[in-house]
C-alpha cells in the first residue's frame, strides 16, 4: 500500500477499526499490540473504550516473538517463543488498561526431511503455552491457546493434526476451563 510503519500510521489505522461499528458486523474480540492498548481514539476516548462500547471484547498479543531454538536459523529452523520471564506483571498491567483476553504465538515448523519438528521442540513450544496459559488466568485474562503447525510444506494432515495433538493444554497440566482452545489447535479429537 506503499504506506510508511509508524505510530502515527498505525493509530490512524487503528482509529479507523476500532471506531468502525465491529460490532454490528459480528467481531466480538479484537487482539491488540501492546501500543494499541494505551492508545486513544482522536476525541481522547481509549481504544479499549471505542471497543467496549461496541460489545467488542479487547485482548492482547503477550508474547514477545519467536526465537530460534537450539541453533537453528529463525527463517527456517525450530522455534520457541520469548516473553514467559515478564508475563506474570506484564499480564496483570493489561488487566488494568482493559484487556480481557491474551493471545501468544507458539509455531512449530514441519520439514520430515530435517526431522522438524524434534520432539524436545514440540516439548518446549508445549510447556510454554501452558506457562502462559497458568500465568494469563491468574492475571484474570482468558488465555487462547493456539498450538501453531506452520502449512507450509510437504507434510500429510496426520503429521500436522498429531502434532497438534500433542501440544493439547490438558496434556501439560493447563486447567481447560477459563482457556480458549482455537479451532486450529482443536481441530483432533
Amino acid at each position: 500500500a506503499g504506506l510508511v510503519n509508524d505510530e502515527s500510521t498505525r493509530h490512524a489505522y487503528r482509529e479507523l477499526y476500532y471506531t468502525s461499528p465491529l460490532g454490528e458486523a459480528g467481531i466480538s474480540g479484537a487482539i491488540m499490540f501492546k501500543e494499541a492498548l494505551y492508545q486513544s481514539a482522536s476525541d481522547g476516548t481509549p481504544f479499549v473504550e471505542c471497543l467496549k462500547r461496541q460489545g467488542v471484547m479487547p485482548g492482547i498479543k503477550v508474547d514477545e516473538g519467536l526465537l530460534p531454538f537450539e541453533g537453528h536459523d529463525l527463517a527456517t529452523g525450530e522455534t520457541s517463543t520469548k516473553g514467559l520471564e515478564a508475563l506474570a506483571a506484564a499480564a496483570a498491567e493489561y488487566v488494568k488498561a482493559g484487556a480481557r483476553f491474551a493471545k501468544w504465538r507458539a509455531a512449530l515448523r514441519i520439514n520430515e526431511s530435517k526431522g522438524y519438528p524434534s520432539e524436545r521442540a514440540v516439548e518446549l513450544n508445549a510447556q510454554q503455552l501452558a506457562e502462559y496459559a497458568v500465568i494469563c488466568q491468574a492475571a484474570g485474562l482468558v488465555p487462547i491457546v493456539e498450538p501453531e503447525v506452520l502449512i507450509d510444506g510437504p507434510h500429510s494432515m496426520q503429521v500436522g493434526g498429531l502434532l497438534l495433538y500433542m501440544q493439547q493444554p490438558s496434556r501439560s497440566c493447563c486447567p481447560l476451563a477459563g482457556t480458549v482452545c482455537t479451532p486450529h489447535a482443536a481441530f483432533v479429537s
